[in-house]
């Protein structure tokens, strides 16, 4: 299994900058799927800043166009999460900054986080996006507590 990871174009510019853009990703995944690949997507990190929500609204459908869930066998999904050091060195940089549009809060595992309810939505809004092209697929959300996994998945 190859499993790439994914987020909208906007978010690449500015977290991921000089790293191929989505549609030569999904291009080369489905060059590997060609060659009997499995494939994954990894959308993670997250940005759940208020500016990037219609990109990841978006994401689902533009992956459908460009490689096709039928292609995927897998999806991890996590939000972006930072140590407090990290914390710091991101408040220091312009872009930085832009990704910590959200409020995050400190949590049990010593990360900080999005508010419980505010990623738990983001993750049920991309996990309805995923599921209506693909209602099966199998989806996982990447650390994070169970409640939050059970919540966003519908369990």
């Amino acid at each position: 299994m190859v499993s790439y990871s994914i987020n909208p174009a906007d978010v690449v510019v500015i977290a991921d900058p000089g790293a191929p853009d989505l549609v030569t990703r999904l291009t080369k995944a489905m060059e590997l799927y060609d060659r009997g690949y499995r494939i994954a997507l990894r959308i993670d990190p997250i940005i759940a800043a208020v500016e990037f929500e219609t990109g990841y609204r978006e994401l689902p459908a533009f992956v459908e166009k460009h490689l096709g869930w039928h292609r995927v066998c897998k999806a991890f999904l996590g939000i972006l999460r930072f140590d407090s050091t990290l914390l710091e060195r991101m408040t220091q940089t312009s872009g930085g900054r832009r990704l910590l549009d959200a409020e995050y809060v400190p949590c049990p595992d010593g990360y900080f986080r999005p508010f419980r309810g505010s990623r738990t939505g983001f993750y049920k809004r991309l996990v309805q996006g995923i599921r209506e092209y693909a209602p099966r697929m199998d989806i996982s959300i990447t650390m994070e507590p169970d409640y939050v996994r059970r919540a966003a998945l519908n369990l």
